[in-house]
Parts: C-alpha cells; sequence; structure tokens
C-alpha cells in the first residue's frame, strides 16, 4: 500500500506540469526590469507635470497682478483763510445823483405805486461804469488786475392785462480797459450780453423768470426801484426806502425816493459784501420812475482750487476784488 501511494504520488509529480526555466527565474529585463523601468517613468512624469503646474501658477499670478500701480497724486493742499473783507462806507448820495433839480413845495400824502395799465410800454435808457481791481494770489506770488468797462443797454416795461408788466434788461459791453489797456472787441468773441426776464406787478412783487451776466432783477426791484417805505430785512441784507421831497424833472412833477440798501454772502470758499445809495424821481401822476441814479460799493473775497500744469500740481488760487459801480436810468420819451 505504501508504494502504491507513493507509486501514485510520483505518478502525480510526473504528471504536474513544469515552468520553463525562464519562467521559473525572471532573467535581468524580465519584470523586475520593467517595473523599474515603469516607475521611473511615472517619477519622471510626475516631476514634468510638478514643473509644468508651478509654471502656470507663477503665469496666472503674473497675468492676475498685471503692471505696478501708479504711484498715488500727492493730496491736495490745505485751503488758506480768506482774507478779511474791506469795511465798506455807503456811498454819498452826491455819488449815487450828482445832478440837482429844482425843489417843489410840499404835497399832501402820496403813496407811490406803478401804473400798468394795459396796453402801456416804456423804457429807460440804461448807463453803467464799472471800476474793479483784483489781486490774484496764488502762496507769495500776486497778479494785479485794473478793469474799467462801460456798459449800456434798455430797460423796458410792456404792461399785460392783469396789471402787470413784463420787464426786459438787456445790457452790452461799449468798452473795456484793462491795465490801462484798451481791449478791443472782435466779431469772434463769445455773446457776453447780460439779459433778464421778469414780471413785475404794481404793488412791487416780481417773478425772475430768465438772468444772466449783470442783469440783477433781485438787486433793481428789492433796493434801486423799490417803492414801499420802511426798512426790508431779508436774509441777507436790507434795503431802507424813504420819500425825501418832491422835484421838477423836465417836466415831471416827481417824488424823490433814496434807497439805502447792503447784501452779503458767506459761504467756506467765497465771501462779499455790497452797499449801496439809490435816488430815484417818481411821478406819481404817469405812474414810473422818470430817473434813477445809483452807487454801489463792493468787495469779495474768493478761494478757487487750480491746477498748476508746469509743475502738476494742485495750489490755491486767492483772489481779493473791490469794486465801484454806478447805474443811471432815463426814460426815452419815445421808446
Amino acid at each position: 500500500m505504501r508504494h502504491g501511494r507513493v507509486a501514485e504520488q510520483g505518478q502525480v509529480k510526473k504528471q504536474r506540469p513544469t515552468s520553463p526555466p525562464s519562467a521559473q527565474r525572471p532573467q535581468r529585463g524580465g519584470l523586475s526590469s520593467a517595473f523599474s523601468a515603469s516607475s521611473a517613468v511615472n517619477t519622471s512624469s510626475r516631476i514634468h507635470w510638478e514643473i509644468l503646474s508651478i509654471i502656470l501658477i507663477v503665469s496666472l499670478q503674473a497675468c492676475g497682478k498685471g503692471p505696478p500701480p501708479p504711484p498715488a497724486p500727492p493730496p491736495s493742499p490745505a485751503e488758506p483763510a480768506l482774507p478779511p473783507l474791506a469795511d465798506l462806507k455807503f456811498p454819498e448820495w452826491s455819488e449815487a445823483e450828482p445832478e440837482e433839480f429844482t425843489i417843489l413845495p410840499a404835497a399832501g400824502p402820496v403813496t407811490p405805486a406803478w401804473n400798468f395799465k394795459p396796453g402801456r410800454r416804456y423804457a429807460y435808457d440804461y448807463a453803467q461804469v464799472l471800476n474793479q481791481r483784483s489781486d490774484y494770489r496764488v502762496g507769495e506770488t500776486s497778479n494785479v488786475r485794473v478793469l474799467r468797462q462801460r456798459n449800456r443797454g434798455t430797460f423796458e416795461f410792456v404792461a399785460g392785462r392783469d396789471r402787470s408788466a413784463f420787464a426786459y434788461l438787456r445790457i452790452e459791453t461799449e468798452e473795456q480797459v484793462v491795465n490801462d489797456l484798451p481791449v478791443p472787441k472782435s466779431p469772434k468773441d463769445p455773446d457776453v450780453t447780460s439779459l433778464a426776464e421778469a414780471i413785475l406787478k404794481e404793488d412791487g412783487a416780481y417773478d425772475i423768470k430768465k438772468q444772466r451776466g449783470q442783469a440783477d432783477m433781485r438787486l433793481f426791484f428789492e433796493a434801486i426801484l423799490r417803492l414801499g417805505p420802511g426798512e426790508k430785512i431779508f436774509s441777507d441784507g436790507s434795503a431802507r426806502t424813504s420819500v425825501a421831497g418832491r422835484f421838477k424833472v423836465g417836466r415831471y412833477e416827481c417824488l424823490r425816493i433814496e434807497s439805502e440798501f447792503e447784501f452779503t454772502a458767506r459761504k467756506p470758499s467765497d465771501a462779499a459784501l455790497l452797499r449801496g445809495r439809490a435816488v430815484g424821481f417818481f411821478d406819481p401822476a404817469e405812474g414810473r420812475f422818470v430817473r434813477s441814479s445809483t452807487a454801489v460799493s463792493t468787495s469779495t473775497r474768493k478761494n478757487e482750487l487750480r491746477r498748476d500744469e508746469e509743475d502738476k500740481k494742485d495750489v490755491w488760487l486767492t483772489t481779493v476784488t473791490e469794486a465801484t459801480t454806478t447805474i443811471r436810468l432815463q426814460l426815452l420819451e419815445n421808446p
């Protein structure tokens, strides 16, 4: 039995297939070499992708940043304090109206009022002389400009149907002298005509419709051509009006109406003061002024931030201006 099992085992051993020598013992260059080569390739590929990744990240970061930003501009300089306004005095009454007229005897009390009967139309010749001195200051540097200007125009009133009148003022510059040198006119010069339009009622109430340039309707209706006696207080000034006798002006018997007024304006970067006196000769029978003369003194201060292109920096320009103005209105008999 033992021998039979041994024989069967031997037969079994004889029937067990045998592997070829190459399969039983891998030779150099076989599976180990292939595995080693594959590992080397994988390692090389990983290093290659890591390098590419680093290059890609650096490139993306560079693209995201772009060129370095320009340096920040220097901060604007601190605004200088405004110089104080001049201590203006009211002009003398003779400066407002230098002409003298025949005095008439006093009459009973009369309340002056406009007469805007429908269909009425009258106009005034407007004459203005402006003398102005402006000092432009940047730091320690100063530049002075002296201006003399003569302006002419027309002030018209056309009565409507509701006891009100359409008021139209147009002013043009006739002559201008800067630092003693005449400034010639040219057709190419921009239009600097001053214009104003308003509706004026018989009781003195008004509504400004348009205003440009030196045409200041508020100054006329609240001060120069004001009829209401007594003092009127505004948020920025006041006007005091009174009747000072009767006078013969041409063929008209007129009340002499005197007005003294002042206005102020104060803001963080500018300030102004205006003081003036006006003398008007008003014919109560006609319900209109025959003549009006005004003298005004003004003082203004202003700061402006400007760009100095030569030094490439911001600078503060301070303007100090003093001016006197005279205005004459004379009734036109045949407008």
